[in-house]
């Protein structure tokens, strides 16, 4: 999974970052990172933002 993060980010954003996942209790979800925040600054946008456009990459991938 780490790697398929790293490849959307650097597809989407052009940005080598590295990508540790966590497992938080399973109620609040499968994995989490904080890539997004990673990102925001150096790219100047919302960490909401960013994790919405890299979440929706992987999930592209499964539709086709």
């Amino acid at each position: 999974m780490e790697q398929i993060i790293s490849q959307v980010v650097k597809q989407l954003f052009d940005q080598d970052i590295s990508v540790q996942l966590t497992r938080p209790d399973p109620k609040f979800g499968d994995f989490a990172t904080n890539v997004a925040l990673q990102l925001a600054k150096p790219l100047g946008k919302n960490p909401r933002e960013i994790a919405e456009m890299i979440a929706e990459k992987p999930a592209q991938r499964r539709r086709v």
